[in-house]
């Protein structure tokens, strides 16, 4: 069996672009000197006890290979400390793996724990099961059209009645489009956002384009409309955040058609990969604040940026992006700016 270490998860930020060592990377005032690991942490909560900004964390993580001899392996119970005199965190030298010489043989070893999260296991969930596609991206896709005993809802074990070209593929997902992501600078539709209601496999093709299938899972009832997608590969995805550079856009849709957002909402963005984002990526939301000389002045003297919320990516096409509000001071709304949370590298 192959190893693996909650650490894997948590540390990886390791590898992450030397770029964001220019962030801000600022410990909090409050910043305990010590936190010992616990089974239902995620990185980001680990990360934003110490830090100013989460997404950090590589910059500050001390690399000492004699103290720690793989510095991705880290898992509930051990102790991650910080070091204020040189600004770094590391692990106790208590927690610290020794290096065991052994001549070569086959060998398995259980996994202690359960792989450490980035974000909460349940948010994870529901991210998980909202797609983008691109604005054409259903126009060819199978639909639902009929169910099993004249019902108005199938789910798991149940039959459906497909038509269109379902070609080689046998196990589908069932999705329900949501809304079009529309550009609120050009107004040009940029990708269509859909929910995962479940996944159905095919029983019985048929010569008309008719096609029998059986509803394998169920996350909701699947309805008369619902697409079917090639299934994909459904485990749980891992976004490792990260900063990304010199990226500008606007939020052009709060989701479930919601006018304002705050945390743990999804929000769609009008920049994709097209323009640097990627899984994983770490944004912010940021508005013009005028500033004034004095109280009793009417005209502003000047502006400056300030950041409002960050955003993690969980999902990119060409030309959009999903993320959810990780953390955010105020709500904020269509058409708002979108900025990298590292303004230094542009």
């Amino acid at each position: 069996m192959k190893k693996f270490s909650t650490a894997a998860l948590l540390l990886l930020f390791v590898l992450l672009p030397q770029a964001v060592a220019k962030a801000r990377c600022e410990f909090l005032m409050n910043a305990p000197d010590t936190h010992r690991v616990k089974e239902g942490d995620t990185l980001w909560q680990i990360a934003a006890t110490f830090l100013e900004n989460p997404w950090c964390w590589s910059a500050v993580w001390e690399r000492n290979r004699e103290q720690i001899r793989d510095p991705h392996w880290i898992y509930p119970g051990q102790t991650i400390y910080f070091d204020r005199e040189r600004q770094q965190l590391g692990l106790r030298q208590s927690d610290a793996v020794s290096v065991v010489r052994r001549s070569p043989t086959v060998r398995t070893e259980s996994l202690r724990v359960a792989p450490l999260p980035v974000i909460a296991p349940d948010l994870e969930k529901r991210l998980s099961k909202t797609t983008l596609l691109p604005a054409d991206g259903l126009a060819l896709a199978p639909k639902v059209v009929g169910l099993a005993g004249g019902r108005r809802m199938a789910s798991m074990g149940d039959a459906i009645f497909v038509s269109g070209t379902v070609n080689e593929h046998t196990r589908f997902q069932v999705i329900r489009p949501l809304q079009t992501i529309v550009d609120p600078d050009t107004g040009k539709p940029l990708a269509l956002t859909s929910l995962r209601v479940g996944t159905a496999q095919l029983l019985r093709a048929g010569s008309d384009a008719m096609h029998q299938f059986k509803v394998t899972s169920s996350d909701a009832e699947i309805l008369v409309g619902d697409r079917l997608v090639p299934l994909v590969n459904l485990e749980q995805q891992r976004w490792l955040p990260h900063p990304t550079p010199a990226v500008w856009g606007r939020v052009a849709a709060v989701l479930k058609g919601a006018k304002w957002a705050s945390v743990n909402d999804i929000v769609a963005i009008n920049r994709g990969l097209r323009q640097g984002l990627d899984t994983g990526s770490v944004v912010a939301v940021v508005r013009h604040v005028k500033i004034y000389s004095q109280a009793n002045q009417p005209a502003p003297k000047g502006s400056m940026l300030d950041e409002i919320a960050n955003l993690l990516v969980f999902d990119v096409s060409d030309e959009a992006a999903l993320a959810v509000v990780m953390r955010a001071r105020d709500t904020f709304t269509i058409g708002d700016t979108v900025e990298s949370v590292d303004r230094d590298v542009r």
